[in-house]
C-alpha cells in the first residue's frame, strides 16, 4: 500500500528502523568512549594516590596531616567510583575486585584521621566518607554504626 507521496509503509518502517539501530549503536559507542575516559582517568588519578601518600607520610604528626589524610581518602574514594564505572561497563568484570580494593584503601586514612584528629574540621567528613566505604564494600555494620555516629555528633 503506497501513501499519496510515494512512500510504502514498508519504506517507513524500515527507515524507522534503521535510526533506531543506528541510535543504539551511538549509545554504545558513546558509553566504550566514557568507559575508555573514565579509565585514564584512574590511571592519572592512580599517579597522584602515590603522590599525595608520600607527602601524607612527610606531614605524619604535624598539623598538616589530618586535612592530608582527608585529601589522600576522597582521593581514593574518586578512583574507587572511576573503577566502579569501569568495572561495571560492559565486557569489564575484571576490575570490580579493583574497586574495592580502592575503597578499602581509602579506609586507612579516613580512621588515622578519627582516633588522631577527632577535633579536626575534616572529622565529619572522614566518619561520613569511612561509612559511606564500608556499605561499598560489603560491611553493613560499620556502616550503619558510623553514620549513626555522624547524625548523633553532626545533627545540624
Amino acid at each position: 500500500m503506497r501513501s499519496n507521496r510515494g512512500f510504502s509503509l514498508l519504506s517507513i518502517s524500515t527507515a524507522v528502523m534503521a535510526l533506531t539501530l543506528s541510535a543504539a549503536f551511538a549509545e554504545e559507542g558513546n558509553e566504550l568512549n566514557d568507559r575508555v575516559v573514565d579509565q585514564a582517568s584512574v590511571e592519572m588519578q592512580s599517579e597522584a594516590d602515590g603522590d599525595l601518600a608520600a607527602l601524607v607520610s612527610r606531614y605524619r604528626g604535624t598539623a598538616k596531616e589530618a586535612d592530608m589524610l582527608l585529601r589522600l581518602a576522597e582521593l581514593r574514594m574518586e578512583i574507587a567510583e572511576g573503577l566502579f564505572r569501569v568495572a561495571y561497563g560492559p565486557n569489564e568484570g575484571g576490575l570490580k575486585k579493583a574497586h574495592l580494593e580502592k575503597t578499602r584503601a581509602a579506609l586507612a586514612p579516613l580512621s588515622r584521621i578519627l582516633s588522631a584528629y577527632p577535633k579536626s574540621a575534616g572529622a565529619p567528613r572522614a566518619l561520613f566518607l569511612r561509612g559511606k566505604a564500608f556499605k561499598e564494600i560489603g560491611q553493613s555494620k560499620p556502616a550503619l554504626k558510623d553514620f549513626e555516629s555522624f547524625l548523633a555528633r553532626y545533627p545540624s
